[in-house]
């Protein structure tokens, strides 16, 4: 059995037109919906770190700039 060439590979694909199609079907289901709830809970586990290490920032900070 042979290796096809990449002009055979691309008739087989239909000049990558299928395969770009299929690729950004998947994408538009999964990868779009996945990274925008990544980046919501990114950024919920962001705010919530920066709290907790602003809480004592903000109070040593206070301890020295008392009016």
């Amino acid at each position: 059995m042979r290796e096809l060439s990449c002009k055979e590979i691309e008739h087989v694909n239909g000049a990558g037109i299928i395969g770009d199609a299929l690729w950004k079907a998947v994408y538009a289901v999964v990868d779009l919906p996945s990274r925008t709830a990544g980046k919501v809970v990114g950024d919920k586990i962001g705010g919530t770190i920066g709290g907790i290490i602003a809480v004592p920032v903000n109070w040593i900070y206070s301890l020295f700039n008392k009016k």
